[in-house]
């Protein structure tokens, strides 16, 4: 009886199969059964089950949805070989034991065909028969010492060939001059193409014909050629396709002047990448057991250098992350996602947290005596302080305006305590700010900068906003509008906190100012100056952290 079964495939991996024998939930939770650690993918994102003997797909209210075809869906029912997506995962039904029209039966061994077995580790040999005229031969024989030639220099331009690919550091580039160098190993070839596994769906990447580049050439492959190289790992020689029982079905393969085909799986232990393909239309010298070995020993180092390029691609990738991160996030921060302890959220999720706003009180009255360059050199150096303060104390600078910032605590990374790492960085930036004036002083500069800051606590929406070209992660919502209209309140060197930002606060020394009325606020208003806070860095207590001057 065939049992139905979920095939995941995610980029980088290799596909794994999933017995549908019980109820399938998909999301980042640890309690979900399918575990993706995708940005794409929410907690709980999706769940998949039977249902009256059907596959039912179901979103969770997810973010950025379940799909189907490219088309979002609330649940639907899906047949065996259609497929799903969450996240940049693809999911496809199966039933395991019925019968797949994409997967190929094992082949017998026949005139005309070659199977090798494409085996880590093993000397690629030939399975059985040998075209007519070579039949005679015995495996045994002894090379000549012509064949010994030819071979030595074959084995030499491999080497020659794998030391130059070794250095292609770019997959698309590496695949290109792979497609170069198969001509020169083989030049009774006419055409050269690399399929690749996209998705779970294996497409052509690199196409050329001898002496052109043919991108948008037709490729046509059998699919029982296929389903042996990606389903078997094995190596597939065709002798003369008109002849061939399996290809000549093939009509369209024989009349497009295709004599001899070789087709070797391109994979490197369970890691299957994509399907290297020759083909040649001279009946008088095709492609020979010894061209399978040297093509599928060729497949073999390729894949060793797309699954370098990828790694290498996966290393810049991660640093580029690392480095964008670096700009908003703490260093401290950055380490623990980049090792995989912390996962920021970056879709739109509501979170609780604190958020920061601070503007220089009278900066176009400062920037009068300073020219264009001036201004944005002591913007510069006023930013990189405070900055380090926000850093200091675990915050995510979310944007700059002017001569405003905007600082959160609570997101992309959650946080149990925000309001006392909030406001104690406030108080050192305000600190900081003070030292800057002094440096300022001392250089005979007339500039004095002086800061206000407001803080308030509550949940907002935080996630990438924006368009298709330009997207920005940020937060939104009552709670960040608060706390800017709190920061208009504070004048030079105040850290005003609203009343719920003070009620999170542990030994805060404050006072509570005269009650208020906020922009977009009805009725008055609660705010609190805060002068100290105590200090605990690394989980130990380390004093208080008060305003200069107090």
């Amino acid at each position: 009886m065939a049992r139905t079964v979920l095939v995941q495939q995610t980029p980088g991996t290799a596909p794994v199969r999933i017995p549908l024998d019980g109820d399938v939930v998909i999301g980042r939770e640890a309690d979900c059964r399918v575990i993706l650690q995708d940005d794409l993918v929410s907690r709980h994102h999706a769940r998949v089950s039977l249902h009256q003997g059907r596959v039912l797909v179901k979103d969770l209210g997810s973010t950025n949805g379940t799909t189907v075809a490219g088309a979002r869906i609330k649940e639907q029912i899906l047949k065996p070989g259609q497929s799903f997506t969450v996240g940049r995962t693809v999911f496809t039904v199966k039933e395991d034991g019925a019968a797949d029209p994409t997967r190929a039966t094992a082949l017998p061994t026949q005139p005309g065909i070659v199977l090798t077995e494409a085996e880590e580790g093993s000397v690629y040999g030939t399975r059985s028969s040998e075209p007519p005229d070579r039949a005679k031969e015995s495996a045994t024989q002894p090379l000549t010492l012509e064949q010994m030639a030819a071979l030595s220099q074959r084995l030499a331009a491999l080497n020659r060939i794998g030391t130059a690919l070794a250095s292609i550091l770019d997959v698309e580039t590496l695949l290109a001059e792979v497609v170069e160098q198969v001509f020169g190993l083989f030049p009774r070839a006419d055409r050269c193409c690399i399929l690749m596994d996209r998705g779970g769906e294996i497409r052509p990447v690199q196409t050329k014909v001898r002496g052109r580049a043919d991108p948008a050439a037709e490729i046509r492959i059998s699919r029982t050629v296929l389903g042996l190289n990606r389903d078997e790992r094995k190596a597939v020689l065709s002798f003369d396709t008109a002849t061939d029982q399996r290809l000549s079905a093939a009509v369209s393969i024989v009349a497009s002047g295709i004599r001899s085909i070789m087709s070797v799986p391109i994979f490197h232990k369970d890691d299957f990448y994509g399907i290297l393909y020759l083909d040649t239309g001279d009946i008088g010298a095709p492609f020979s057991p010894d061209d399978l070995e040297l093509l599928t020993t060729f497949a073999g180092q390729v894949a060793i250098f797309v699954k370098n390029a990828r790694l290498v691609d996966r290393i810049q990738h991660e640093t580029e992350l690392r480095t964008n991160l670096g700009r908003y996030l703490s260093p401290n921060v950055v380490a623990e996602i980049a090792r995989g302890n912390l996962i920021p959220s970056l879709g739109g999720e509501t979170r609780e947290g604190t958020c920061l706003f601070s503007d220089v009180v009278g900066f176009t009255r400062v920037c009068r005596s300073l020219s264009a360059a001036e201004v944005v050199s002591l913007l510069n150096r006023f930013f990189r302080e405070q900055v380090d303060a926000v850093f200091r104390f675990e915050g995510t600078v979310d944007k700059f305006g002017g001569d405003a910032m905007l600082c959160v605590w609570g997101a992309p990374v959650p946080m149990k305590d925000h309001a006392g790492p909030a406001v104690s960085a406030a108080l050192d930036m305000q600190n900081r700010l003070y030292g800057f004036n002094l440096a300022l002083e001392a250089s005979g500069s007339p500039v004095r900068i002086h800061m206000g800051i407001g803080l308030n606590s509550g949940s907002f929406i935080a996630g990438n906003v924006g368009s298709e070209r330009r997207l920005e992660y940020t937060v939104i919502g009552d709670t960040v509008n608060l706390a800017q209209r709190v920061e208009e309140k504070a004048t030079g060197g105040q850290v005003l906190v609203s009343d719920a930002t003070r009620g999170l606060l542990r030994g805060a020394r404050a006072s509570r100012l005269k009650p208020t009325t906020i922009r977009g606020a009805a009725g008055s208003f609660l705010v609190h100056c805060v002068r100290a806070m105590p200090l605990v860095e690394e989980g130990r207590d380390r004093g208080l952290l008060a305003s200069i001057p107090l």
